[in-house]
């Protein structure tokens, strides 16, 4: 669970820059959506696909790709789930390159040596800077999105 926090936490920037939004739902989809894939869908694909190459009855082959199926429908209905939850697709302001090469390199340097504190502080203060930077980017005037088949203009 730790693992996802940090992962979530370090995509967030790339997210907000290359898709204009984050989710904070990601680390709870993760514990159960990477369980149902590794130990039921990806073990269950393999098995569909041994059982439909051996001369086994159809009704074996059927049955491998039902029990594959319902991993996968499993699997989408937890993803279904967390997209209709609040602050799901959250939309934010992307960063920009520059704020991000600022961020990361404040990371880098932070972490490549955690017993150099003067490192360490000024490492975290590049990411402050970039974090802080990036929220006083000003928000957009008017955007345009997508819903179903529509195309809405928000201002």
């Amino acid at each position: 669970m730790i693992t996802s926090l940090i992962a979530g936490f370090a995509t967030w920037p790339f997210a907000a820059q290359h898709f204009g939004g984050v989710t904070i739902w990601g680390v709870a989809a993760n514990i159960l959506g990477i369980p149902l894939t590794g130990l039921w869908s990806m073990p269950a694909g393999l098995m569909a696909a041994v059982v439909h190459v051996l001369p086994l009855p159809q009704i074996m082959d059927n049955l491998s790709f039902l029990v594959m199926q319902t991993g996968i429908l499993s699997l989408v209905a937890v993803a279904e789930f967390f997209a209709n939850q609040p602050f799901a697709g959250w939309r934010v302001i992307p960063p920009g390159y520059a704020l991000l090469c600022l961020g990361l390199a404040g990371w880098l340097v932070a972490i490549l040596n955690p017993m150099n504190k003067g490192q360490k502080y000024a490492g975290v203060t590049f990411v402050c800077l970039a974090v802080g930077l990036w929220g006083l980017k000003p928000l957009p005037d008017a955007a345009i999105m997508t819903r179903g088949n529509a195309l809405v203009l928000v201002i």
